[in-house]
């Protein structure tokens, strides 16, 4: 859920920027038309027909981020969807159809503060191997698997029963009524003791408990190899959101200014008659791309750090505890 609606937050935000990109440019076409039509300065034919096509290039991203907004919504609305407590179904009402349309779907205008459930585990410094795998083996989807093999365990048990004797004993009365000539019938109460001895047990026995030991060895298996599965997507996000972070930074303190600074330096030269429009287009590109990857940077980032917090999802505190107290006392920061 957290990441569709931070999927739908990329898109309506990118839709923003396209947006007010597209009037800077519907503007410069404007002006490339008049400087054209009155044969002033450099401006050529191909510079008109350029920032016309920049403007339907500009619709048509702008086209794609819509549908990818209202797809995003659309599942998030999934999530929206109420339960009737009285019939113990969901509603389907037109009512809640209207409330929740996609063109009333609001989200916020600003990224929302995903914090790490525990920031030190993410410290690439600092990161132990085996204690996290002590604390992935808290996690819900792991404490499943470890229930089916107790279960199985449980099975072999029962299996092994078999093979001893099994008694039984039973009783019973039956009451019988006179003859037809009046003569009196005796009652009969009889018990019986029954007694099975598995002498021959490989036709039976044997397999089943074979079969019940494969059972639960291969469960054993299961949650090892979910364990490391789940050991290895932790530190692939770990080391992703290193990267990420890197990248938010480069943008932050180069990439963003230094594109802003080449869209200006590209536009004075145009207007002063010594730079050429297209290049004025493309700079203003390389700004609006700039700025859609830096928010792209900056979506992925919180992606990471909430799938990363799922990893920890119904971790034992306990055990998060030594973990952090031996990194400490071992003076690892």
């Amino acid at each position: 859920m957290t990441e569709l609606w931070l999927d739908a937050y990329l898109a309506q935000q990118t839709i923003a920027l396209i947006e007010s990109d597209r009037i800077l440019f519907e503007q410069m076409a404007e002006v490339a038309k008049a400087s054209y039509a009155a044969a002033l300065g450099t401006t050529r034919q191909q510079d008109v027909i350029r920032a016309d096509l920049e403007i339907i290039q500009l619709e048509d991203r702008l086209v794609s981020q819509k549908q990818l907004l209202e797809s995003a919504t659309a599942q998030l609305s999934e999530w929206f969807q109420p339960y009737d407590s009285e019939t113990q179904g969901y509603s389907f009402k037109s009512n809640f159809q209207s409330q929740f349309q996609f063109q009333s779907f609001s989200l916020t205008d600003s990224l929302p503060s995903i914090e790490l459930v525990s920031p030190e585990a993410a410290d690439t410094s600092s990161y132990a191997r085996e204690k996290m795998a002590q604390i992935l083996v808290t996690h819900p989807a792991v404490k499943a698997v470890e229930q089916k093999r107790k279960v199985f365990e449980k099975n072999t048990e029962l299996a092994k029963q078999q093979y001893k004797p099994q008694w039984g004993v039973n009783a019973s009365y039956g009451y019988r009524d006179d003859m037809p000539s009046g003569q009196n019938r005796a009652d009969f109460f009889s018990v019986g003791v029954t007694f099975d001895v598995p002498l021959f047990t490989k036709n039976r026995q044997d397999k089943e408990v074979a079969a019940a030991i494969a059972e639960s060895q291969a469960v054993k298996t299961e949650r090892l190899l979910l364990t490391k599965q789940m050991l290895s997507a932790l530190e692939t996000e770990i080391k992703q959101l290193a990267r990420l972070r890197e990248r938010q930074t480069l943008y932050k303190q180069g990439i963003l200014q230094q594109t802003n600074e080449q869209a200006e330096a590209a536009l004075t030269a145009y207007t002063n008659d010594d730079g050429d429009f297209s290049e004025v287009v493309r700079a203003r590109i390389a700004v609006l791309n700039a700025q859609i990857s830096a928010l792209r940077i900056d979506v992925d980032a919180l992606k990471t750090v909430s799938r990363i917090n799922y990893f920890f999802a119904g971790a034992d505190s306990k055990v998060n505890q030594n973990y952090f107290e031996t990194q400490m006392n071992a003076g690892v920061r």
